[in-house]
């Protein structure tokens, strides 16, 4: 909630440019050395890459902070945990994918925790919950993070898990760059106390390096995880095949050309995808 906490020092533009400002700068030595020689790779898949950044740094996390501004701390986490159910909607509407059981019963556990946590085990209280303006950019923002989840698994699968974060953080920041200095220009900023100096550093480094690396991961690892028993794309061996190079000159041989453009890098799992 340091997003509410910070309402006052920061506008919701420069909060989040200074956030992935300082993400970007952490990320700078590791990211460099992951994607040095995959210039074509990134060019390649440079629309997903584009549309990645764009849903999850100057939308997403711009519009959950406008939201706080005139949210209540309750309000604003029980709208974030909407975002499984938008989740589970972009994967059905982008890829077909139908809820499971235990689906449906995970979002179900979080969702009752979070409520028990949120109204100190009376949930009686959510009877007094009053609508704020800020709910509804809130709630607009969660398909967004629902998207970008389920697009993840369109990733380049020669990008390790740094390597997509820092280009994510790289194009969100340029994106972001002409908003901030427009409204620095227009109404130049105060100098931050140090508490929002560190809150910023937990946010950039904590929130934007550490969390979006683990997540990132988690649903690759998850998508990729759907996909076994399925006919390996080069091969139409099992999906939990990893190709071998006689594997991929077949693949080269037998498939068209539009094919090989389009195919992910067969079904294995992103290579160096770690920390």
């Amino acid at each position: 909630m340091l997003g509410r906490a910070l309402r006052d020092t920061f506008d919701p533009v420069s909060f989040n440019f200074w956030r992935w400002f300082i993400a970007l700068v952490v990320l700078t030595p590791f990211g460099l050395r992951a994607v040095a020689g995959k210039g074509e790779i990134l060019r390649r898949h440079a629309g997903i890459l584009v549309l990645l950044a764009l849903l999850s740094v100057p939308l997403f996390q711009t519009m959950v902070y406008q939201g706080l501004r005139t949210t209540t701390a309750i309000n604003a986490v029980l709208l974030n945990s909407s975002a499984p159910v938008f989740m589970i909607a972009c994967s059905w509407l982008l890829e077909r994918e139908r809820v499971t059981r235990r689906q449906v019963a995970g979002m179900l556990i979080s969702l009752a925790g979070i409520v028990i946590i949120m109204t100190r085990g009376e949930p009686a209280r959510l009877l007094e919950l009053e609508l704020h303006g800020g709910d509804a950019w809130i709630l607009a923002a969660m398909p967004l993070w629902g998207l970008y989840s389920v697009l993840l698994k369109r990733r380049p699968a020669e990008l390790s898990g740094v390597g997509l974060l820092f280009v994510i953080a790289l194009l969100g920041v340029t994106m972001l760059a002409p908003f901030f200095l427009g409204h620095s220009m227009l109404a130049p900023p105060a100098a931050p106390t140090v508490d929002a100096v560190v809150a910023l550093l937990y946010v950039g480094i904590g929130a934007s390096v550490i969390a979006f690396i683990c997540w990132n991961r988690a649903v690759w690892r998850w998508s990729a995880r759907t996909r076994r028993g399925s006919p390996c794309t080069c091969c139409r061996h099992s999906a939990r095949c990893s190709p071998s190079p006689s594997c991929m000159r077949n693949s080269a041989a037998s498939m068209p050309r539009a094919s090989l453009l389009s195919s992910p890098g067969c079904c294995s799992p992103p290579t160096g995808d770690s920390l």
